[in-house]
Formats: C-alpha cells, structure tokens, sequence
C-alpha cells in the first residue's frame, strides 16, 4: 500500500501519494508552508491595526478624525509652539496612528484579506485619518459586507458584528435594524463587549427591537462588566437621566469615571458638564476645565464648544477671549451648531478677534441652517440692519418666524 503523507490547507487535510514526483511534492509543500506563515502574519498585522482602529474612533461613532482638520502643511511651523494647538496633540497623533492603520487595511485589502474591508470602508466614509471618498466607501462597503455574509458560519463574533453594523448603516446592504439586531444578538453569544454595547442601543432606542430601557441597561452592564469604555459612558448617562434605573447622579459620575479614565471623550466632556453644574459631586469649574481639556485635546467637538464657553466667562480659568474664539473655531470646524452661533458672536462683538460683520454673518448662517433658534434671531437682525449682508426686511422676518416658532421670545 502507498504510504499517505498529509498536506494541511487552510482547515481541509488533503492526502497525496508519496509516489507523487519527490521535485513536485517539496515544491507543493514548501507552497502551502509559505501560505501558511503569510496568512499568519496577515492576521497579526489586522488584528492591530484593527484593536487601534477600534480604540480611537469607536468605529467612527465618537469622534471625527478628518484629516483636513489638521492644520495645512507650511501654515503653522510652530505647530507645538502654541499653547492651544499644543493641547491638540493628542489629536494630531492620533490622526497620524489612524494615517498607519489606513496604510495597513489597505495593504491587506488589496491582496484580498477580507476582514479588512470592513474598516476600510469605514476609514473612507469617515474621512478617519484620509480624505473623505464616499465612492471607494460603497466600493469597500459592498466588499465587507460579500465577505461577511459568505464567512457567516465562522465562529468568529467579530464577523458577525461587523454584520450588525453593515445592516444598521445601510452600508453594502439595505438597511435593516431588525437584520442588525439579529447579527448582534449571535456576537453577544460569544460576549462579545462592543456588540452588547450595540445591542444596549439598539434597545434605548427601539431601533429593531421594542424600545426598553431596563434591557438596555441589561445589555449596558454586561459590557461594562468586561471594562467596555462605551457602555461604561451610557451606563453613565442612564444613571444621570434615571432611564432603566433609579436616577442616581452619584452612580453616573462613577461610571464616567470608569469611562473617562479610558480617555473616552465623550464621558470626559460628561464628566466636565457634571462638576460644572455640580451633579453627584461639589460643584468644581476647575474641574470641569480640566475634564473639558481632556476631551477637547482628543478632538470632541462639545467639549472644545464647552471649553470656549469657561474661557469666554472665566469659569476654573482666567477670563480670556482669544482662547475662547480658539475652541469655537475647532468645534464650529466640525458643525457643532452651539459653537457655530457662539463664534458669530465673538467676530459681531470684536471679542478675542478682530470684528466681522460678514463672518458673523457666516457662522450665524451654518447654526441657522441646523435650526438653532438663537441664530436665527441673531441672524434675522443681521439682515434686519444690513449688517454684513445686504438688508432684506423678507428675510429678517421669515428668521425671525422660524425662531419664534421654536418660542424665542424676542423673535
């Protein structure tokens, strides 16, 4: 009988004979070898870019990484130099860890590594450490989500998460929230923390599920119990509104604590909000800087608005308009409405920069259009008087009834 030697292929075992050309056999196996140790380093190198990917933008929920937030190239040579952008670091390298981890997905991508097309097309929706490309995100986005779908049987729950999210999207399927809901209740079988986060969500929020909230927080505390930042964040925010749970503001801080000690933004700005207004805690504007700090470092665009706020008023800082105009100018940058409006009004007053009628006009015009009521206001007596705009009564009054109607009492 012919001797039988096993060559290992992926999870299949193929025999073939030893009578097999002893050339051809070498040649053969010494293939399969070298596949074996590329697929391998394939691995490594996704799974970390794929832990960093994950851990700076929270899938791109959190926090917007576009790279023209960045400073232009030769516009600021002294880039750390100045005390603000110095405050920015943070920020800027974590643009530059996303620019590498593009490098990689794409590298991966390109010799057809299926598990990295799913970030992929997530870098380029977002715009996460690249220049924003909608076109290449539905290209990749249909890739991901091909490759899912036909590896579904694997037990791998990171798959079946990416599903979850492919469905909740829209991106590369239809939209389907009961699909979503679906996808992560098999990634939560494997306790996986994001998708138990996820799947908390998608109850707070009825979105393929009846709305509950006490299976939120459910869902929120089994995350939490594996040290997921995001859910420690929302543990957080059920405790401060009372939503599931007794409203225990005492029990909120502690979560944002959790959560904030990660370097998660948005429980740092919600860590700053409580000590600003002295929510389970003695009221502290000190405090509440130094948690708005940390956030807007990291580029969180309600904390920049906030930190702006305590500059202009000097709130746990010395009064200073110029760092005020500043941290509405990077908030404003990313559409945060309130620090669009609020960087209106620096450049209509001349505070911390030079006045500017039209600019006012301008960032009174982006809040406007996000329907913030003040704005409107703001901007109907900018046309009212002709101030940085040619004067139109019409449009005066038409802002002035969008603003009334949100009841702005001198509109």
């Amino acid at each position: 009988m012919t001797d039988q030697l096993p060559i290992i292929s992926g999870t299949r075992a193929i025999n073939a004979s030893a009578t097999t050309s002893t050339s051809l056999l070498r040649r053969g196996l010494a293939a399969i070898q070298s596949q074996k140790i590329v697929t391998v380093e394939q691995d490594i190198r996704y799974r970390q870019a794929r832990d960093i990917y994950n851990r700076i933008t929270d899938y791109g929920w959190e926090s917007r990484f576009e790279a023209n937030l960045l400073p232009k190239r030769g516009e600021q040579f002294d880039l750390f130099e100045d005390n603000q952008l110095l405050q920015l670091q943070l920020f800027f390298t974590k643009l530059q860890q996303l620019a590498d981890t593009f490098i990689v997905f794409h590298q991966l991508a390109d010799k057809g590594y299926g598990k990295a097309y799913f970030p992929l097309a997530r870098m380029y929706w977002g715009g996460q450490g690249i220049t924003k490309n909608i076109e290449k995100n539905d290209f990749y986005s249909y890739l991901a989500f091909d490759w899912c779908f036909s590896n579904k049987t694997l037990n791998d729950p990171e798959i079946w998460m990416d599903l979850g999210w492919m469905y909740e999207d829209g991106r590369g399927v239809e939209q389907d929230d009961e699909a979503a809901v679906f996808w992560y209740e098999q990634a939560v079988g494997q306790g996986h923390a994001r998708a138990q986060c996820n799947l908390g969500w998608m109850y707070q929020y009825g979105r393929g599920v009846e709305q509950d909230d006490e299976t939120t927080v459910f869902w929120y505390e089994q995350a939490v119990g594996q040290g997921h930042a995001i859910a420690q964040c929302n543990l957080g925010w059920m405790y401060e509104y009372g939503r599931g749970v007794k409203q225990d503001d005492e029990q909120a801080v502690f979560w944002y604590e959790q959560a904030a000690g990660q370097g998660h933004a948005r429980a740092q700005c919600n860590l700053g909000g409580i000590y600003q207004y002295g929510r389970g805690v003695e009221q502290d504007d000190e405090h509440a800087v130094y948690w708005y700090e940390q956030a807007a470092g990291q580029g969180y665009a309600s904390a920049q608005c906030n930190l702006g706020w305590m500059y202009q008023y000097g709130r746990g800082v010395e009064q200073d308009d110029e760092p005020a105009v500043f941290w509405y100018e990077q908030a404003a940058g990313q559409g945060h409405v309130r620090a669009q409006f609020n960087l209106g009004w620096m450049y209509q007053y001349g505070r911390g920069i030079e006045q500017d009628d039209e600019q006012a006009v301008f960032w009174y015009e982006q809040a406007a259009d996000q329907g913030y009521a003040q704005a409107q206001f703001n901007l109907g007596w900018m046309y009212q008087y002709g101030r940085g705009i040619e004067q139109d009564d019409e449009q005066a009054v038409e802002l002035y009834r969008k603003a009334a109607k949100q009841g702005h009492a001198n509109a």
